[in-house]
């Protein structure tokens, strides 16, 4: 991890531990097929939000707020993927972002 983002990445898994106490007591039993649907729902909604917008079909419909409620959410569901898994978001992102910003593609 950057040492200049601990404090984000340690908020980051703050969150995810706040979100999986919240899974926790309100879906006991949810399984990781149900996240993962979870996943493709909310990420479904965000296509369906460009795709919209820039055809400007019913633009009415689809406010920025809604999509930064499917980002959320989606957020959310992957928290509890992680969680199923015994990994740390934060790990991930933080991982991936090493390998993707050291590409070039210039």
């Amino acid at each position: 991890m950057i040492a200049d983002s601990a404090d984000n990445w340690r908020a980051l898994d703050a969150l995810q531990e706040n979100v999986i106490k919240w899974q926790r007591e309100n879906f006991p039993d949810c399984a990781e097929w149900e996240l993962a649907l979870g996943v493709s729902e909310e990420a479904g909604e965000i296509a369906d939000y460009v795709l919209k917008t820039h055809r400007h079909i019913r633009a009415n419909e689809f406010p920025a707020e809604r999509m930064k409620d499917a980002v959320g959410d989606l957020i959310i569901y992957l928290f509890g993927i992680c969680e199923v898994h015994g990994w740390r978001l934060s790990e991930i992102v933080d991982i991936t972002v090493t390998k993707v910003t050291n590409r070039n593609w210039s």
